[in-house]
């Protein structure tokens, strides 16, 4: 996923938002939130100016995993990933002839990719400053458009061996082997001494120009790796999310984060009065206009945000014309109820910890079952009757 320029984009957000929106002191009275899942995760990290979401959430999401396995708490290095994911990603890019797009931006599910053909590192042993990403991308895509563009044919081995060169100068040279408790470990040796299987791990999403219950390529221009999605039902999926809470599993998430009423400390979707598209002869606009017969209900509530009743048709309209986008992960390690009983995610981000609610966001189902792109849980988190339906 990519969201460069992303804390600028939020911030302007949150200032046009600010004549209108509560602070989070207010916004919690009321709502009245109250906890009823709130599983462990370690602490929040900072990107920088980078559009490496999808590392960062899921290395956050590997680490709860790893926690939950009862293998203990560990600072697992996103940088060695995004090295890994970037060096192969350039591979691909030579081998499509220059014909795809090229960036530090992945899908989250890359991470457990890259886990399953060269390991994990601690951030310990692979932590340096964070690089200027911009001259990194420019550097890389430079060097392999020059070897794709190269009139000197066949290619050798060399030019690999030149993509390393440049990480390396950027992010400095991961270790071949490094010490976790008087024992010497490559990344591959270190994640089977973890007994890491990313194999364990399945990806859902949910869209109607997929036939359910089948795998398909998501259509995104991130996805250079070509994860596999399965499609189910938005109630399904919606399910599967709390259902997945509520066992002891945590959520990797990925969808949209573009939208102007965006507020970082709650994330929901108002009615179509209230949004800044026009409507005009969509399902949107007849959903509000028969909600306004109702004597302006919203007044009634408390303060309380009234939100869009989120449809498959509506969240297949969004995605058809660009309004849900490949923006953003983040890491979903429980869920809340408003005094209403409205259920809302807690959403760990990587923008550090002082942004939002120390670094976590609340995300209400209707913005879930709207903007969500694609999720990822562990195989024991999925029900018996999505398995059989999917024949897992």
């Amino acid at each position: 996923m990519s969201n460069l320029s992303f804390r600028t984009i939020l911030l302007a957000s949150v200032l046009a938002y600010a004549g209108n929106a509560c602070a989070q002191a207010d916004i919690d009275s009321i709502y009245g939130f109250e906890l009823k899942v709130d599983l462990k995760a370690t602490p929040v990290k900072d990107q920088y100016k980078s559009e490496t979401c999808w590392a960062y959430a899921a290395t956050s999401y590997v680490e709860s995993e790893l926690i939950r396995l009862g293998k203990g708490e560990f600072d697992l290095s996103e940088k060695y990933f995004i090295n890994r994911d970037y060096y192969l990603q350039a591979i691909d890019y030579v081998r499509w002839n220059g014909k795809k797009d090229f960036s530090s931006g992945a899908e989250a599910f890359n991470v457990l990719n890259r886990i399953g053909d060269c390991g994990i590192m601690l951030e310990a042993d692979y932590g340096c400053e964070f690089p200027e990403y911009w001259e990194l991308d420019k550097n890389i895509s430079t060097y392999i458009n020059s070897i794709v563009s190269s009139s000197n044919k066949p290619l050798t081995n060399a030019w690999t061996a030149g993509i390393d060169a440049i990480l390396n100068s950027h992010f400095g040279t991961p270790p071949a082997k490094f010490d976790y408790n008087g024992q010497s470990y490559t990344p591959i040796e270190f994640r089977d001494f973890l007994g890491f299987n990313p194999g364990d791990y399945i990806n859902f999403s949910s869209f109607s120009h997929h036939p359910l219950y089948k795998d398909f390529i998501l259509e995104s221009r991130d996805n250079w790796d070509y994860c596999h999605y399965y499609n189910v039902t938005i109630d399904e999926l919606t399910e599967l999310m709390f259902g997945s809470l509520e066992k002891g599993f945590t959520v990797l998430w990925s969808g949209d984060f573009s939208e102007d009423y965006i507020d970082d400390y709650l994330l929901v979707v108002p009615e179509p009065d209230t949004l800044h598209t026009d409507l005009t002869g969509t399902d949107r606009e007849r959903l509000n206009q028969s909600d306004n017969d109702d004597d302006n209900e919203a007044d009634d509530n408390d303060g309380i945000t009234k939100e869009l009743a989120i449809t498959p048709e509506i969240r297949q309209i969004a995605f058809d014309n660009y309004e849900t986008t490949d923006d953003h992960c983040m890491h979903i390690t429980g869920y809340l109820t408003d005094k209403n009983g409205a259920r809302y995610l807690k959403v760990k981000n990587s923008w550090g910890e002082e942004m939002s609610r120390n670094g976590f966001i609340y995300m209400s189902e209707a913005f879930f079952r709207y903007k969500t792109l694609n999720i990822t849980v562990h195989k024991d988190a999925v029900p018996t009757d999505i398995k059989n339906k999917l024949n897992l």
